[in-house]
């Protein structure tokens, strides 16, 4: 009896033990304004999100190229410390929302558009994550990753509608949403 309640005391202390069985799982709760932790913590912010580990590597060497291009200034990076920490805040699933936004972004660095239309975007960008649905924020993303890489303004497998040029402002109406006006030249 004596051997019977040891065995089940032992079991008790090592179910209800803070640290049995249980693997610490690293969780960010803000991103840091830091170019070099930031990098990590995308890396990591991916590891949790269950990312292969090199479908991350090779993402986060294209990223990291595009981060330490002198067109990645301070102000893009801002931009990005508090779009992060606002999509950490609304709870944005990782995949796709970071991945696009990113991919958004590096497209921006690589593209021929001006800081005054990265402002404006962006403007964009924080009004959809404060109103509208976590939908209308992937959709947006979609076509912003699209229209910075090659000027498409509308993709399916089928379909693909393209400006001739790159000439177009973005602005957000707080009754219609975001939207993209293409200039004539």
């Amino acid at each position: 009896m004596k051997s019977i309640r040891s065995f089940l005391f032992l079991i008790l202390a090592i179910i209800y033990s803070p640290n049995c069985f249980s693997q610490e799982i690293p969780t960010i709760t803000k991103y840091t304004e830091d170019p070099v932790i930031f990098l990590q913590e995308v890396r990591l912010t991916f590891e949790i999100a269950n990312v292969p580990k090199n479908e991350i590597k090779e993402y986060m060497g294209k990223f990291t190229t595009a981060w330490n291009n002198a067109r990645f200034n301070e102000n893009l990076k801002h931009a990005t410390y508090n779009t992060f920490n606002l999509m950490l805040k609304k709870r944005t699933k990782v995949l796709p929302n970071y991945q696009i936004y990113l991919n958004a972004i590096m497209n921006f660095v690589y593209s021929s558009q001006s800081d005054a239309a990265f402002e404006a975007w962006q403007g964009c960008v924080m009004n959809i994550l404060y109103n509208e649905s976590q939908k209308d924020f992937t959709n947006f993303l979609d076509v912003s990753e699209n229209l910075f890489l090659d000027n498409i303004f509308y993709k399916t497998p089928v379909y693909e509608y393209k400006s001739s040029s790159s000439n177009y402002i973005f602005e957000y109406d707080k009754v219609k949403g975001p939207k993209i006006i293409f200039v004539l030249i």
